[in-house]
């Protein structure tokens, strides 16, 4: 559930005080990248906040999280006068690219910028600091898209239509926000 897993990391930076809190997107990330910032925007509405400032990387890789961030520093600097005070990524590889131009422009993360990622890839407890991020349940969506497959596989003569089916992941708070 990405727009969920959203919510809840745009919360918790939102409990922690944050309130400039800046959207690094993934231009090729389609239904995924709509939903985890239609979660972002909601999220700040909610809390009666604006959801000011956000930027696309070309790709969900390193990259792109460092293409975005050298983007979105001078647009918060225009906007605000200063840095975001967090930054959501789409997911923990751009948030490790946008962690490298933080770091090349003297900031430090989370005391002068928080980064958040999403997914939890294996890396992102092995930064310095720790990525807080959204635990994919890939396990159980891996079994799950398997039993859809054998059941289609079994079903040939009289197809089952597909099924959505909507796992809730898990917020894991460490220390870069």
């Amino acid at each position: 559930d990405d727009y969920k897993g959203g919510c809840q990391l745009v919360d918790h930076l939102i409990e922690r005080g944050y309130r400039r809190i800046a959207y690094i997107g993934n231009e090729r990330g389609g239904q995924i990248d709509v939903e985890r910032r239609r979660a972002w925007v909601d999220t700040l509405h909610a809390a009666r906040l604006p959801a000011a400032l956000a930027v696309n990387g070309p790709n969900g890789r390193l990259q792109g999280g460092s293409i975005a961030a050298e983007q979105l520093l001078p647009q918060a600097h225009a906007l605000w006068g200063a840095p975001p005070q967090a930054i959501y990524c789409y997911n923990d590889t751009m948030a490790i690219g946008a962690m490298a131009i933080l770091r090349q422009q003297g900031l430090r993360i989370p005391t002068d910028v928080a980064l958040t990622g999403f997914d939890d890839i294996d890396v992102a407890a092995f930064l310095e600091p720790p990525l807080t991020t959204l635990r994919q349940p890939r396990h159980k969506m891996g079994v799950e898209a398997m039993k859809a497959l054998l059941t289609l596989i079994n079903e040939e003569s009289n197809p089952v239509p597909p099924q959505a089916t909507i796992m809730q992941g898990e917020l894991i708070i460490r220390h870069s926000a």
